[in-house]
């Protein structure tokens, strides 16, 4: 059973790949056009939030940017915020400042 569930595994993940490339998306198109709106700049708050892109390591992570991707979009930041303010609650150092800074 266990060689059977790998290879679903792999088929999943080349798939994957196949349809990020076939709709065009990469983390660096993804990062510029994060303004453009839509699916777009949801995808770049969480790219942002946790600094990969189909979890892939893509960019540092920037809750500031993230925040204020939402903000600028009319995207409620209210899910990342919880995750934040548990991260924070967890003393992740990063995370306890930018709950502070961005008063959440």
């Amino acid at each position: 059973m266990r060689p059977l569930f790998a290879v679903l595994l792999m088929t999943l993940a080349i798939s994957t790949a196949h349809s990020q490339e076939a709709a065009g998306m990469s983390c660096a198109s993804i990062i510029a056009n994060a303004a453009k709106g839509g699916a777009e700049t949801q995808i770049a708050i969480g790219t942002y939030f946790h600094g990969t892109f189909f979890g892939e390591p893509c960019v540092e992570v920037d809750y500031d940017r993230a925040y204020a991707l939402a903000q600028s979009a009319g995207i409620s930041f209210e899910p990342f915020a919880n995750i934040l303010r548990s991260r924070a609650a967890g003393g992740h150092p990063t995370a306890v400042a930018a709950v502070k800074r961005l008063g959440l």
